[in-house]
């Protein structure tokens, strides 16, 4: 008899962390699709299951952010999960690819090493990963195509929203010592990294309205949101020897 195949196991606090997730997905991506939040349920068990396991390997990672070797093998328990599921094509390997990519820079980031400017942003791309194979899900799923300008607009705004989420909690993750592209920006640029996370997150709003238009509705679903959710205001950096 063949064994059974393993599932993901994860942990409460993952499921309470990707249900955040996925009311937002839910709102902003299933409109776009013609999909209801009545729909949400038909796609819930693969849905549920691929963002819970991101929260669970974040958990993974975390724990062993000053370790000194980077250790990729949380990562296999999703890969495995989609591959078994027959929906590990070459656009979501790429992301989880990225994925990877995130992590090593956090990483390394986090244990004290040398990053530059460059690094940081591209943590911030890479980061929205669970996000993007969600999307991407949801268009094989369905059995469509993949719209790889739309796909490129929402990035946009999945970055905008990571950021925004770094404003909120800046001071927690700073403690923590865990990625946030404020936090590195700080502790690269010093108190200028106020001006260069505020230029990053103006080059973005200005990449997403002129997408306006050829994609209105996107830009549209977006604002709703926003209004919804606004953008925090931007607190002042923490610098060495100031009270967090």
């Amino acid at each position: 008899m063949q064994p059974l195949p393993k599932e993901p196991a994860v942990s409460y606090h993952a499921l309470e962390k990707a249900a955040r997730v996925l009311r937002p997905f839910v709102r902003i991506y299933f409109p776009f699709h013609g999909l209801s939040d009545a729909d949400f349920m038909h796609y819930f068990p693969l849905l549920v299951t691929v963002e819970s396991s991101v929260y669970q390997i974040d958990e993974g990672y975390e724990k062993n952010i000053t370790a000194d070797e980077f250790d990729p093998r949380p990562m296999d328990m999703l890969v495995d999960y989609l591959d078994r599921k027959d929906l590990l094509d070459a656009a979501i390997t790429e992301e989880l690819e990225n994925a990877l990519h995130y992590y090593r820079l956090e990483h390394a980031m986090c244990g004290g090493k040398a990053f530059s400017h460059e690094d940081v942003l591209l943590a911030s791309r890479f980061r929205c990963y669970d996000i993007r194979v969600l999307h991407r899900l949801l268009y094989r799923v369905r059995e469509q195509p993949y719209n790889e300008e739309i796909l490129e607009v929402f990035r946009i705004g999945e970055v905008l929203g990571e950021l925004e989420d770094d404003i909120r909690s800046y001071k927690e993750d700073s403690s923590r010592n865990v990625f946030n592209t404020y936090s590195m920006l700080v502790r690269l640029h010093g108190a200028e990294g106020k001006a260069q996370f505020q230029g990053f997150l103006d080059d973005l709003d200005a990449q997403l309205q002129a997408q306006r238009v050829n994609f209105p509705k996107l830009v549209a679903l977006w604002e709703t949101y926003r209004a919804k959710s606004p953008a925090p205001d931007l607190p002042e950096p923490i610098l060495p020897g100031t009270t967090r």
